[in-house]
């Protein structure tokens, strides 16, 4: 329930928060487009646990609205690959300045 009571966020209807939420079992998230919902996670409380508290989310039944339709970021810095022959070079031309790998 720890993550339950610290739940804070701004619905469509305004602030929406728990305090002293004390339902035990499964809690689904629904998402609302236009006339219809769908079930889009759920959460499974645990009042004597709090390790046992699970919130899932169903990536394939979001729909998310945005440009692109992909979830939003969360601002953490996304991954970028570098070509394998560029990454043998880097080290062929470390070697031969320092003699070994940095």
């Amino acid at each position: 329930m720890y993550f339950l009571n610290n739940t804070h966020f701004s619905g469509a209807s305004g602030p929406v928060h728990f305090t002293g939420a004390d339902r035990t079992g499964v809690i689904h998230i629904y998402q609302f487009i236009g006339n219809t919902s769908h079930v889009v996670g759920q959460f499974s409380a645990d009042l004597h646990r709090n390790a046992s508290d699970r919130m899932t989310l169903f990536g394939g039944t979001t729909q998310w609205l945005t440009d692109n339709g992909l979830p939003p970021s969360d601002g953490t810095p996304g991954m970028f690959r570098i070509p394998l022959s560029l990454m043998i070079c880097c080290i062929v031309v470390s070697i031969m300045l320092h003699g070994s790998v940095v």
